[in-house]
């Protein structure tokens, strides 16, 4: 599943997206969205353009930001990484561990419906962990591509996808 099947701009854009380990309670969400759309995106520039993002929380684990373009400054990409660390210091929640890969066990074999993701049970586990016990190919396994650059890429990849992409044999 491609981001931009969420998102209301259908193009290839720029996308960050942050992991929250903690599910996400409602308070923070709604502070999240206020502190993004009312403080920092009204300001939020590239070269002088105005940056008009979208925001989406997904499964209470996720805070994807959409530059909606393709091509953005590195102060303006510093400006929002600095942006959400204090939010994530306002939150006391870590919103930049990488080293988790989170995933989740579907109940269907093949051909995933992923229109009720939001129920589905995240899992997280260190990379090594998860690389040790997910070795062999299983079908039912599906990762949250967190190193996503582009909503044209697969936000959401079966374990045999993400293990040709980022494996090392």
């Amino acid at each position: 599943m491609q981001l931009k099947e969420l998102l209301l701009s259908k193009d290839d854009n720029k996308v960050f997206v942050f992991q929250s380990l903690s599910q996400l309670h409602s308070e923070q969400i709604s502070y999240i969205h206020n502190k993004l759309h009312n403080d920092f995106f009204t300001n939020w520039h590239s070269h002088e353009s105005k940056i008009n993002p979208e925001l989406i929380i997904e499964n209470n684990h996720f805070i994807i930001i959409s530059s909606n373009t393709s091509h953005i400054s590195g102060c303006a990409i510093d400006a929002l990484t600095h942006y959400i660390k204090q939010i994530s210091l306002d939150l006391k929640v870590n919103l930049f561990n990488r080293i988790k890969i989170s995933f989740f066990i579907s109940k269907y074999k093949a051909n995933h419906n992923f229109n009720n993701i939001n129920n589905a049970d995240i899992i997280f586990l260190d990379y090594k962990d998860f690389v040790d016990k997910y070795r062999t190919i299983n079908k039912n396994i599906f990762i949250f591509n967190t190193a996503i650059n582009s909503s044209g890429d697969l936000w959401i990849m079966s374990l045999e996808n993400w293990k040709t992409k980022y494996l090392k044999n």
